[in-house]
């Protein structure tokens, strides 16, 4: 928040507002075997919400500057089916395991755009830092996992002005890390997701 605000400051910002959405995540955990080989757990996709601030500046003909923070759920699911003496094949039952991290993540995106009267389409290419607020369900205390993420970020928007007097815009984003979020000899576990917000602007210049 102290960044945005610094760079509200320093810049001609030209918009400001709120971003809100869903996440599927996915969170794949390799296993190294001692004897050689690997396996993955918690590679299934879960769905958490996202929601936060974006700040637009550097607003140009063809393209603008846009940094973000907020906060999201990613993670991942697995699944064990549960067997029986009678059914030691499985009972068509599954016991669901959930990981489950808690993120605040800082994005500067570079937005080319082009402009179509009452709309705009525009691509999305930024870094993320992510900084870990929890761990739920997880396989290691908190501890072990870092603090601090470096990530990427891509994805597509557009934009409705004048939608009951508001702009209004849609995004779809795919954001992986860059390093492990848990590193260890024999399990190393990285995340990425798909993003869908709906953003409304609270104040736009360039109205």
């Amino acid at each position: 928040m102290l960044t945005i605000i610094t760079i509200c400051q320093s810049q001609t910002f030209s918009e400001f507002g709120i971003k809100m959405g869903m996440v599927s995540s996915k969170c794949e955990i390799n296993l190294l075997s001692q004897v050689g080989g690997s396996g993955t757990i918690f590679n299934a996709r879960r769905n958490g919400p996202t929601m936060g601030i974006y700040v637009r500046y550097f607003d140009f003909k063809f393209f603008n500057i846009e940094s973000e923070l907020y906060y999201l759920q990613k993670g991942g699911e697995d699944k064990m089916e549960l067997s029986t003496i009678s059914q030691p094949d499985g009972t068509g039952e599954f016991l669901i395991f959930d990981i489950h991290f808690d993120c605040l993540q800082f994005q500067t995106s570079f937005r080319p755009y082009i402009n179509f009267k009452k709309i705009d389409l525009y691509g999305i290419i930024g870094g993320t830092l992510n900084y870990l607020i929890g761990v739920r369900n997880g396989f290691s205390p908190k501890n072990d996992f870092k603090d601090f993420l470096l990530g990427h970020s891509i994805g597509l928007g557009v934009v409705f002005h004048d939608v009951f007097n508001k702009t209004i815009l849609i995004e779809m984003l795919i954001n992986s890390d860059i390093n492990n979020i848990y590193s260890s000899t024999n399990v190393k576990c990285k995340t990425s997701f798909y993003m869908l917000r709906v953003g409304f602007s609270l104040y736009d210049l360039t109205k």
